[in-house]
């Protein structure tokens, strides 16, 4: 997924560090998780605790961090003995007035998101996840594993330069694919602990948890994740929001860091720091933050 401060690349050197200071432990927290792909490299190895405040990626961390495999939907193929994703993708969907994405985020909606045709693949593929789940075709943790397969698929036909602030005046190539719900790729590991996924405000969760490593990789900027992937929050929760503006954002509530406003981040990290109970810390730093490093080793 194109995702700011995605930690893929670094994810053997952050597993090399713990092993040159001989860090030892049995549990791991992802404190600020995004896309789970640091929780999901160590599952194998660790007992996970995943936190991150926005929902669209609780439910990415959800699925992740549920298998230690794709799983094989077996009351979904009993019934319908079929591949769900070759039957999702092989459905034929009519709009109406709840087809949000379509109404709101494509040429429809007078947005540039999405194509007509790739909106209402999301809102019917959204939907039908939604029933399946009421119907108990699905479990809990493969209704998770489909919708965040329907989120990463989401972001290889967006019309954007990544994040959703804004859409291209134009059609962009990808954007212009026919939309598919493709599985959601896994670390594929012998077997899972029983990890632990939160969605929760960090420095509330520090105070309930504790544990032997924790891994921090806070917001080092003035870029809000809730504005900035606003529309895959929106897919998760399929809420109905109500948006504005240009880019037809929902309301930030609660999901604002403090991390990314300048005046207030220095305290939120020293409230981090005081209240954390982990034995070691791992932090990644970002030199364009708007924290100084020597300020934050003070």
């Amino acid at each position: 997924m194109r995702y700011l401060g995605n930690k893929t690349k670094l994810l053997e050197f952050i597993e090399n560090v713990i092993d040159k200071h001989k860090i030892q432990g049995d549990s791991f927290a992802d404190l600020f998780a995004g896309t789970g792909s640091v929780g999901d490299f160590f599952k194998g190895r660790y007992q996970i605790i995943s936190n991150d405040f926005m929902y669209y990626s609780f439910v990415i961390n959800k699925a992740k961090l549920s298998f230690n495999a794709p799983p094989k939907f077996d009351r979904f193929s009993e019934k319908y003995s079929a591949n769900i994703f070759n039957w999702l993708n092989s459905k034929i969907f009519k709009p109406n007035k709840h087809f949000f994405i379509y109404n709101n985020y494509s040429p429809i909606g007078d947005r540039m998101f999405f194509t007509k045709e790739n909106a209402l693949k999301i809102d019917g593929i959204r939907i039908t996840i939604e029933e399946l789940y009421k119907d108990k075709i699905l479990s809990e943790n493969e209704y998770y594993y489909l919708l965040a397969s329907l989120l990463e698929s989401v972001t290889k036909v967006s019309n954007t330069s990544g994040t959703y602030e804004a859409f291209f005046k134009f059609w962009e190539s990808r954007a212009k694919k026919d939309f598919q719900i493709e599985p959601l790729d896994l670390f594929i590991c012998k077997t899972t602990k029983d990890n632990i996924i939160y969605s929760e405000e960090t420095n509330k969760i520090v105070r309930q948890i504790e544990g032997d490593i924790a891994y921090l990789d806070p917001p080092y900027s003035v870029t809000q994740y809730a504005s900035a992937y606003h529309v895959l929050e929106t897919i998760a929760r399929y809420d109905f929001p109500f948006i504005k503006g240009v880019g037809g954002k929902r309301d930030k509530g609660k999901n604002v860091s403090l991390y990314s406003r300048k005046q207030l981040a220095i305290n939120q990290f020293e409230d981090l720091f005081r209240q954390i109970k982990f034995n070691h810390i791992l932090l990644s730093y970002s030199n364009q933050s708007i924290v100084e490093l020597d300020e934050l080793v003070q």
